[in-house]
């Protein structure tokens, strides 16, 4: 989720309205309905590089896009 207020409200709305109606219309609606509330129950950053740290994994790093909304971690295995 973005930590600014205003985009989180506007990702919040995007993200729960707009993204499953408009799914739901190109594919199975009951997936995009779904989709919103299964990214709500992710960890956030630090938890899931703790775990990639975990898993074994090294030289882990976050790297925040899309105004917050998007996450990607990136690590080496060997």
């Amino acid at each position: 989720m973005p930590t600014n207020a205003a985009l989180r409200a506007g990702h919040a709305f995007y993200f729960g309205r707009v993204v499953p109606l408009i799914g739901g219309w190109l594919s199975d609606p009951t997936a995009y309905h779904y989709l919103p509330a299964s990214t709500d129950a992710l960890p956030g950053g630090e938890v899931l590089m703790s775990r990639f740290e975990a898993a074994g994994f090294e030289q882990v790093r976050r790297h925040s896009m899309g105004l917050g909304a998007v996450q990607l971690l990136v690590g080496t295995r060997s």
